[in-house]
């Protein structure tokens, strides 16, 4: 083993070029779990973390709305959602926020979206 890490960071440091770029929120899904960080101006603004239900697309986007909704005025401009099962995620209330769908790279024998129980462990390979 070369590191222990929460998944969070994880998948921040593998995509923290994009994360840094603008005001973002880094969405993680995994079973059963929701966890929302956000992060602008260099600086970790809010981290959330929920237990959500068997049906977690649909829950997914009920919940980003709701965030969206208390966050106010600290919007962000695009919502970065690390979730090897979902490749697609659309916002019903809010057009202003660009949703990206973050795609696990595959490794020999696995395929990110098919075998999401290892979305941890592929969070961090580089193609």
């Amino acid at each position: 083993m070369r590191s222990l890490q929460p998944y969070l960071m994880k998948v921040f440091n593998r995509w923290k070029s994009r994360v840094k770029r603008h005001a973002v929120w880094l969405v993680l899904l995994e079973p059963g779990r929701l966890c929302i960080a956000a992060f602008a101006d260099q600086r970790w603004r809010m981290i959330t973390s929920k237990k959500i239900g068997v049906d977690s697309q649909d829950e997914l986007s009920l919940e980003l709305e709701r965030q969206l909704l208390l966050a106010g005025e600290a919007v962000p401009i695009e919502l970065l959602v690390y979730a090897p099962e979902i490749s697609n995620l659309e916002l019903a209330y809010r057009s202003d926020v660009r949703v990206t769908v973050l795609a696990a790279n595959a490794l020999p024998g696995i395929q990110p979206d098919l075998n999401g129980e290892y979305a941890m462990a592929l969070s961090g390979v580089r193609s």
